[in-house]
């Protein structure tokens, strides 16, 4: 993990919505926060498909703790982290579930 180096940065830009085709673990976390800057942050959530991108800087479910420290050091309350990592989705399927 850290930043990206410049020349990955540049030639991943411009890139498709919904994190396809990012450079590293800071912009998975970048794209995370640009998310909650557009949708708030009661609509994020993150998926475990993440092998499905072409190019995944997320590839295992042991990684999550690393999203979790990641958020909380960019600023977001630890109770924002938990809806994002699993609260979200919760609240909607229950709501979807009734």
């Amino acid at each position: 993990m850290g930043r990206c180096p410049r020349a990955s940065r540049a030639l991943l830009r411009p890139r498709p919505a919904g994190g396809v085709g990012l450079a590293c673990f800071d912009d998975f976390i970048d794209e995370i926060l640009r998310m909650v800057d557009l949708l708030g942050i009661d609509h994020v959530a993150i998926g475990t498909d993440m092998a499905a991108n072409d190019r995944p800087v997320v590839e295992r479910d042991r990684q999550f703790p690393d999203i979790a420290t990641a958020l909380t050091a960019r600023g977001v309350a630890s109770d924002e982290v938990a809806n994002i990592l699993g609260g979200n989705f919760q609240r909607l399927f229950a709501t979807m579930t009734g």
